[in-house]
């Protein structure tokens, strides 16, 4: 591969330092607005305190920042930053810039599992995850091991092939969801379909279970980072990739599961929320290039911060309501994409 000109690298090296920046810049302001209001001042000395073993402040306002909102504000960046990176990963392995975390089923099996506990009234806990939140892993998890096996023909498993399969499963599964909405409203239409919306309240999912989260997320977009250069070549498509030496079928089978898995894991605590794999991906492509050794990082991070913002304006714009994260996430995705069909690189959404 050609070396980048200094210049550029330049640029790309800054702005991956700014985006750390911004992401901590994010996370003080969401820690200091909401229903009731602190300086800026006093969120970053409570939070600095508790790290210290020194109390500061009053008992409320530490409820507020330590309890409340620093689990919510590591969730939406948690859950940001894996969409991006699952959806950076859904883009390179089909080369279809209007693939995302969502097109294979995995958030159709997740809102049927969660459905399911809500409906039968489960109220088991393990790893300090709630009966929807583990059903609804599980329902993603089952579903990509049958989009897989739909997909799989002799050995092997055709892009075409996988898409048509998910899209399947995702119609069959929006019906059982409507059909069990329909039978049983009473049951299944609050909590369903605040769920589909997007909920990233973190009122529900404790400190283990936020820790666990983080770490298999942030381990599994790891290990998507050292895809890059293979997601690299299948920018050339998979004829010449596999020609310069990629096991085509196992590196895709690979990326398949890893980028299902992790945005089961998220959808499972967060509900669907859309767009963040959608966008982001274009947006980091669009100011740093289609290089995936940098695009991965940057989505990533680009993401926890659009997701982290999105949240802080669904909970605050129209106090004392809260509004779905997923319509925010949706009326900023929905203006960029037009955007983009309108103006010079409209024909990379079309194609």
């Amino acid at each position: 591969m050609m070396k980048l000109r200094p210049p550029l690298e330049r640029y790309r090296a800054a702005v991956l330092v700014a985006l750390p920046v911004a992401a901590i810049a994010a996370a003080w302001f969401a820690l200091s607005v909401g229903s009731t209001g602190m300086r800026f001042g006093d969120s970053l000395a409570i939070l600095w305190s508790n790290i210290a073993g020194e109390p500061w402040g009053t008992a409320l306002d530490r409820t507020i920042v330590l309890d409340i909102r620093l689990p919510r504000v590591l969730l939406a960046f948690i859950v940001g930053m894996s969409l991006a990176t699952a959806g950076v990963t859904f883009q390179a392995v089909f080369r279809n810039p209007l693939a995302d975390p969502f097109l294979l089923g995995v958030a159709g099996g997740g809102a049927l599992g969660a459905a399911l506990a809500m409906g039968l009234g489960l109220g088991f806990r393990a790893l300090g995850l709630g009966a929807p939140q583990i059903l609804g892993f599980a329902g993603s998890l089952v579903t990509i091991g049958v989009v897989y096996r739909l997909a799989r023909i002799g050995g092997r498993i055709p892009t075409h092939t996988l898409l048509l399969a998910g899209v399947i499963v995702s119609f069959f599964l929006s019906a059982m969801i409507m059909l069990l909405v329909s039978v049983y409203p009473e049951r299944y239409i609050e909590g369903v379909m605040f769920w589909m919306m997007g909920n990233l309240s973190a009122l529900n999912v404790d400190r283990s279970a936020l820790l666990f989260i983080a770490g298999y997320a942030v381990l599994c977009c790891v290990v998507l980072f050292a895809f890059a250069r293979r997601m690299n070549l299948f920018l050339l498509g998979e004829e010449a990739a596999g020609h310069l030496g990629m096991n085509v079928g196992r590196t895709k089978r690979q990326l398949f599961i890893l980028a299902s898995v992790v945005t089961g894991l998220v959808v499972s605590v967060s509900g669907v929320i859309g767009f963040v794999g959608l966008i982001i991906p274009h947006l980091a492509r669009l100011a740093l290039g289609a290089d995936h050794r940098v695009l991965l990082p940057a989505a990533a991070m680009l993401g926890g911060i659009f997701l982290l913002a999105a949240d802080t304006a669904a909970r605050t714009l129209f106090l004392p309501t809260e509004i779905p994260v997923g319509a925010v996430t949706a009326m900023a995705g929905a203006p960029f994409f037009l955007y983009l069909l309108r103006s010079g690189h409209g024909g990379e959404v079309a194609q």
